[in-house]
């Protein structure tokens, strides 16, 4: 059986609601509800209801909420596209979220991993469900 870190539930997604991931990341990470990260999205990045926000839109609404981004991990087509449009972000080796996860005891991120992003605060995970354990990390997200 695979290696998986438990996550706690967090922020409920809006009725009708889907590939969301960016609004709930972003609504647990900063303190926010939903409603509010729902709407910020939606005005500094145009996301549309039911549609995904594409790397560099989510660094754009993530800095305007006071979050930056402090490292870029791995070799993963994401990681390299981030590094190749965010060249002054350190781009360090792959790293599994659980070797990441006990640098991540105090304070409040964003974690990027392909295709999806979560929070983590003061070393608590939010999403749905559980994140294997080994899967590698593209980004982080700080709060500054």
């Amino acid at each position: 059986m695979r290696e998986a870190i438990k996550a706690e539930r967090g922020i409920e997604r809006m009725r009708g609601e889907s590939k969301d991931c960016t609004v709930r990341a972003l609504a647990c990470a900063a303190g926010w509800t939903y409603e509010q990260a729902h709407e910020h999205m939606s005005k500094t990045v145009n996301r549309q209801h039911g549609r995904g926000v594409v790397a560099e839109l989510c660094e754009k609404a993530y800095r305007a909420a006071g979050f930056e981004l402090t490292d870029i991990f791995g070799v993963t087509k994401k990681s390299r596209y981030l590094a190749r449009i965010f060249p002054n972000v350190p781009h360090s080796k792959g790293m599994s979220f659980k070797r990441l996860l006990p640098e991540l005891s105090k304070g409040r991120y964003i974690v990027g991993i392909r295709g999806h992003v979560f929070a983590v605060v003061d070393g608590h995970v939010f999403d749905f469900g559980h994140i294997p354990a080994k899967v590698s990390v593209t980004e982080i997200y700080e709060k500054r």
